[in-house]
């Protein structure tokens, strides 16, 4: 089975330039964790995740890491805030995209994804541009309708 099998074709994106509000309304409407960035060719550019916005918001983690019990609060000025969520996505996406092909194994794209712990992947075409996106549950389900006699014959339900 390859990626093109169970990819999402519909995809939400972002460009550079729309603001990290933006793309944390995009994050909150539709239940996702990340957004491919496009520019208007549809080529991927980058990739920004809600880690690379919390990451924003608190640089350096290792006071909270090393005492648990921290009584200090997290950036809390509403004005600063306020600046952060003005900025363009340029500023906090990763602009290392890493992706899969159309024709691809699935295999392949979810030892990609679990070797880099990530949850999905952009999938681009020869001509670098974004066709579909594939997350680990496509995968997961792409196999189980694969395997559909064979799991329903496997999985024995308990007696209720």
């Amino acid at each position: 089975m390859i990626v093109s099998q169970v990819m999402r074709k519909m995809v939400i994106t972002t460009t550079e330039k729309s603001s990290i509000r933006s793309v944390c309304s995009l994050f909150f409407k539709h239940h996702i964790n990340a957004l491919p960035v496009i520019d208007r060719h549809r080529h991927v550019v980058g990739i920004v995740t809600k880690d690379d916005i919390f990451h924003c918001f608190y640089p350096d983690y290792t006071e909270y890491i090393t005492n648990l019990f921290s009584t200090n609060n997290l950036r809390s000025d509403t004005n600063e805030f306020q600046e952060i969520i003005q900025k363009s996505v340029q500023v906090v996406m990763n602009k290392h995209v890493l992706f899969t092909r159309p024709d691809t194994s699935i295999m392949i794209a979810l030892a990609r994804m679990v070797s880099q712990r990530v949850s999905q992947l952009p999938v681009i075409d020869d001509n670098r541009k974004l066709v579909g996106v594939v997350s680990k549950g496509d995968i997961f389900y792409g196999l189980c309708r694969l395997n559909k006699k064979s799991l329903l014959n496997k999985i024995k339900l308990p007696l209720r």
